[in-house]
């Protein structure tokens, strides 16, 4: 049982340090205008855009008393022992070393005279967080200094009631104010107050945060008149291998093993086939392989050489070889290929990830300092091209379809026939593996690479990010069926498993179901082809249409203020549903069939360039700029306006990609196809893929693994972009050299293609 001077002394200490953040959501009713929406690809984060000059209410009658002095006043009242309430029933519920080592940690911290056995107590009080500056600009999260805590270790005591040596652990509180959490992110939901705070580690986190609630809150609710309540305190501890993390820990054990022995093969050039000769003095005795250095290598008699034996033997060979990185490297940077009439598609794909990469970047760094001056860089007049990333995701539906279109009906015309079964089988397993690795990192080992004050995003059961990564253990088979953008949770971005693989979802779903009558018909009958493929663009728009006035959703952000209670529309009714974004996809496919038809040799007049390109550029520019009024001014898009803008806007962003395309095809791109056409895109383009699927995980990594919060500025955020970028193409490089690069040599080597 805690004495009351003891009381005294850690509501001081407790109160400076527990005050501000991020933990469970409260949901409230928002007005949709209170939230600019930077959901790129599935990362469903929105930005406080509400009054920028406004902080909640809550908060600022809290701001308020400490203006003030009435803080302080408490802090001087606290000194005085019949100040603090008696509390008889907390020592119930706090274990005998918890009390006893936070009665011992008080007493050092209260000593007139320092000394070395008492230093622990001085770096536990420095480790917590205070009270900061850069409240009124939306400084939600104090984290203190996590390193200092977690190396704190008291000197032995002997004879001590509670632990031999108080060791320092970190904890993060989250805290309501008046029962509510006081920071609005938009989608109904709200941030708490949390902060660092540095404890005896032989508190639990029940301990923690009752000791809050029954001993400090109580007494400072008397002083301020405000209630405070701890909803939840999470240690950070260090993490545990599951038994899902040590079984993926052994899968990627595998791919690295194959990697090392097909990239020695491949290195030492054994397996080569001896060279034919006809020379009759030569020895007829030869090597297999070239170098006779373990049990495979053996001599070989060229008459035996198509023997079961041998051809076993070349078998398993040419299979450790498509997983040497050397070939499939040399494979990644070869730019031959990179060129013909399409070259132009490699640099549209590789922008469009930059692109994508940009928006994330963005997006994640809602867990700066300043939320309410990141909000106003937001609605400048520069920013709305990241602002409306999303149409990012659009470029790869477009070209999605053109490919799938015009190759499909190219290798049908030169065959003479269509292998519909391998046009099934070769897509999934182009994109399977690869992304079937990615879903098992990130649902077991993800978690177990965050260390820090922001651990507890991926610790605390209730958190968005525990959400997505625990699916990713329970329906990732949604995942590998591509279903995942209607199930589990119908779909939801913030609980799916990899929220931002609803794209995958989508373009399979299209390649199943669409392409295949689109191909067929376009293939057997040019107009009815063609009629099918405008009216099913048109079917979309007009889905879109009904889908903004029944929920009336306003621009961009896929939030209904109508009908919310649908599933369908909690979830978000058009973002990642197929029949709402099927329009840019067969945009594609009739662009794809025109190269078809026409050979890529399109004749165009002056007169129709200089008219498609005023019309492509002012129509792009419409798209990304149009909402622009609307975001700077911080008012909802009117009905009637977002159902024109949302029901065209993106199918209106793919003909511009179409003109794009046909213009550069032609010849008439100028210097926008000579950008477009260099050849380092092609590298990178054989990268996107891989790197769409992690470049959401290295950022996650990189901005939860950080001591402080971030600091959002222009700078800040370009030099971040530019990391990003980076690090999820290396990391890209090396998963695709591991297994997507070698899943396609298998291809080849199994189906003899």
């Amino acid at each position: 049982m805690l004495s009351e001077p003891s009381r005294c002394c850690l509501a001081i200490v407790c109160f400076v340090t527990i005050m501000f953040g991020y933990g469970n959501a409260s949901y409230h009713n928002l007005e949709h205008h209170d939230v600019l929406d930077l959901t790129y690809i599935g990362i469903p984060v929105k930005i406080p855009m509400s009054k920028y000059s406004r902080i909640p209410h809550d908060t600022q009658i809290l701001l308020n008393e400490m203006k003030d002095g009435l803080v302080t006043k408490s802090f001087i009242a606290a000194v005085s022992v019949e100040h603090i309430p008696r509390n008889d029933s907390q020592s119930s519920e706090t274990s005998p070393y918890c009390a006893n080592d936070i009665q011992r940690f008080i007493t050092d911290l209260t000593r007139t005279s320092q000394n070395a056995s008492v230093t622990y107590a001085y770096q536990m009080l420095d480790a917590s967080s205070k009270l900061p500056s850069g409240i009124l600009q939306g400084r939600w999260f104090w984290p203190g200094a996590f390193e200092e805590c977690m190396e704190i270790l008291s000197p032995v005591l002997e004879n001590a009631t509670g632990s031999k040596q108080i060791q320092g652990q970190y904890f993060s509180v989250a805290v309501y104010i008046d029962g509510k959490a006081p920071f609005p992110v938009g989608g109904g939901k709200s941030y708490p107050l949390v902060t660092g705070i540095c404890m005896p580690g032989s508190c639990s986190n029940e301990e923690v945060q009752g000791f809050l609630n029954y001993v400090v809150f109580p007494y400072l609710r008397n002083q301020i008149h405000i209630t405070l309540t701890a909803v939840d305190v999470e240690a950070m501890l260090p993490q545990t291998y599951s038994s899902g993390a040590k079984a993926a820990l052994a899968v990627c054990g595998v791919f690295v093993f194959l990697a090392l022995v097909g990239t020695c093969l491949d290195f030492f050039k054994i397996g080569k086939l001896p060279t034919e000769t006809s020379d009759p003095n030569q020895d007829r005795s030869a090597y297999f392989l070239d170098q006779d250095t373990t049990l495979l290598l053996r001599r070989v008699n060229p008459d035996n050489i198509n023997s079961p034996a041998v051809a076993k033997v070349r078998w398993m060979i040419s299979f450790f070889k498509c997983f040497s990185i050397i070939s499939n490297a040399k494979k990644l940077v070869d730019t031959k290929t990179a060129v013909g009439p399409l070259a132009c598609l490699n640099g549209i794909r590789v922008i469009s990830m930059w692109w994508v990469i940009q928006g994330h970047t963005y997006t994640f760094a809602s867990l700066c300092d300043n939320l309410l001056e990141a909000s106003k860089i937001m609605t400048r007049f520069t920013f709305q091209p990241i602002a409306n990333g999303t149409f990012s995701v659009d470029s790869f539906f477009f070209l999605s379809g053109l490919l799938v279109t015009y190759l499909s009906l190219k290798s049908w015309t030169d065959r003479g026939k269509m292998n519909w079964a391998y046009y099934f089988l070769h897509r999934y397993w182009r994109l399977t593996p690869l992304y079937a690795i990615v879903v098992m990192i990130f649902g077991t080992l993800f978690p177990l690479m965050v260390s820090g004050p922001y651990q507890y995003l991926v610790s605390q059961p209730d958190s968005v990010l525990t959400q997505t990564v625990n699916e990713c253990t329970k329906s990732w088979w949604a995942n590998l069926i591509y279903i995942n953008n209607f199930y589990p949770h119908y779909g939801d971005l913030s609980m799916i498993c990899a929220g931002w693989t609803w794209y995958l979802a989508n373009d399979m779903q299209f390649y199943i179901f669409l392409s295949p009558i689109c191909i067929f018909l376009l293939y057997k009958w040019k107009k009815l082809g063609i009629a099918v493929t405008s009216g099913l663009i048109l079917l979309c728009i007009g889905i879109r249409v009904f889908l903004v006035s029944y929920y009336e959703i306003s621009g961009l952000l896929d939030v209904p203020t109508k009908h919310a209670e649908d599933p369908m529309a909690a979830s978000g009714p058009m973002y990642q549903r197929p029949y709402a974004r099927m329009a840019v996809y067969l945009v594609g496919t009739l662009t794809g069939y025109l190269l078809y038809r026409t050979q890529c040799h399109l004749r165009l007049n002056k007169m129709i360039i200089t008219v498609g390109w005023i019309v492509a550029i002012s129509s792009a520019l419409a798209v990304i700029y149009g909402p622009y009024q609307y975001n700077r001014d911080n008012v909802n898009m009117p009905v009637s306006v977002s159902m024109l803008y949302t029901s065209v806007s993106r199918t209106v962003w793919a003909v511009c990609l179409a003109w794009l395309v046909i213009a550069c095809v032609s010849g008439k791109g100028g210097p926008v196809n000579q950008i477009l056409s260099w050849k380092i895109w092609a590298p990178l383009g054989r990268l996107t893929f891989a790197a769409y699927l992690v470049h959401p995980v290295t950022i996650y990594i990189f901005y939860l693994n950080l001591r402080l919060p971030i600091h959002f500025t222009d700078l800040t955020m370009i030099y971040y972009y530019m990391a990003n970028l980076i690090t999820a193409y290396t990391v890209a490089f090396v998963i695709s050299m591991m297994v997507e690069a070698p899943m396609l040599q298998l291809e080849k080597l199994i189906l003899g293609r």
